[in-house]
């Protein structure tokens, strides 16, 4: 027996035996619903990273996340908190491994893009901070980061706020966006642009068990968004896709295998109608950092904290 044990420690110290005994395993509330790609700590480009605000499938040879997977409701989100952190490489990664870090997006044309959004992990500094780190941010199209990605995130927490729980995966697809300063698909140190930032957001009312709750009629929005200035100023209903398109093109496979998985991946959910608006209404200004739009009597509006309509002057709304 001690020969067996002296065996096994032996080939364990030497590389031969990669067993998840001795890293963290998939057991994350983050997963609840899924591990979308299979993460686990011997693929070097489909590594599982496991943290208390997210977990995140990370690629070493592009030094940018696959995928990012978070839990959304109440206890995760404080009021009236102001954005801390200071963007920094994940020292969680193995130490012989390159890390991206925040310098090689400088002057490149592209954000420092989260999948996680800080706004998501507001219920303290250390949460927060969290989401800063190089694992969790992509090279992301400035008007787009700052545009239509900030409206979706918001989007994400007003369900929050109507009494839902969220399960949310968000990733990276291709190779190639637009920035501010033109095409690339590398930045400094090797980094790799996306072509697309892809969505998925299971959306159930607040309870227990939530693996089993998913079923037929559950709401999943999926979205596919081009990695390119232009897109910021887009409506969320263009990007729309079904989640067996996202399937099909990513090759992970998301959600449990319960009755009714196959039609609810074959629909298609419109994000701006589940969310009060009106697929024909335009993307036409802003007000206030909030996208507004002109509705098909004239109208002008932005979405409200609870997904309504408020009403602001034409001035807003350049789009007549």
């Amino acid at each position: 027996m001690k020969k067996l044990l002296l065996l096994f420690v032996l080939a364990w110290s030497l590389g031969a035996c990669d067993f998840d005994l001795f890293s963290p395993g998939t057991h994350s509330v983050h997963l609840a619903l899924g591990n979308p790609s299979d993460a686990n700590r011997r693929d070097d480009n489909n590594y599982l990273l496991l943290k208390d605000e997210m977990a995140i499938s990370y690629n070493r040879s592009k030094l940018v996340p696959n995928w990012v997977a978070w839990h959304l409701d109440g206890a995760w989100i404080r009021a009236n908190t102001e954005r801390e952190g200071s963007f920094r490489a994940d020292e969680s990664l193995p130490k012989k491994w390159k890390k991206a870090m925040s310098d090689y997006y400088t002057r490149t044309g592209f954000d420092r893009g989260h999948l996680c959004p800080a706004g998501d992990r507001t219920r303290s500094t250390d949460s927060q901070e969290a989401t800063f780190v190089m694992t969790n941010i992509v090279p992301q199209a400035p008007a787009l980061n700052r545009g239509l990605w900030v409206e979706i995130e918001k989007e994400c927490r007003n369900e929050v706020q109507k009494g839902n729980e969220l399960y949310i995966y968000s990733g990276t697809q291709g190779i190639g966006g637009k920035g501010s300063s033109g095409f690339a698909e590398l930045l400094k140190g090797g980094v790799v642009v996306p072509e697309y930032l892809w969505k998925v957001i299971v959306i159930l009312p607040e309870g227990n068990s939530d693996a089993v709750r998913v079923d037929e009629g559950t709401r999943v929005i999926t979205l596919l968004v081009p990695n390119r200035e232009e897109a910021g100023s887009k409506r969320m209903d263009e990007f729309v896709i079904t989640l067996s398109q996202l399937e099909q093109l990513t090759g992970h496979h998301f959600l449990p295998d319960n009755y009714g998985m196959e039609v609810l991946k074959e629909k298609r959910y419109n994000f701006q109608k589940e969310l009060g608006t009106s697929a024909a209404d335009k993307p036409c200004g802003s007000y206030n950092s909030k996208v507004t739009y002109l509705g098909s009597r004239g109208g002008c509006y932005y979405l409200g904290t609870s997904g309504d309509k408020v009403y602001v002057g034409q001035e807003y709304c350049s789009c007549k």
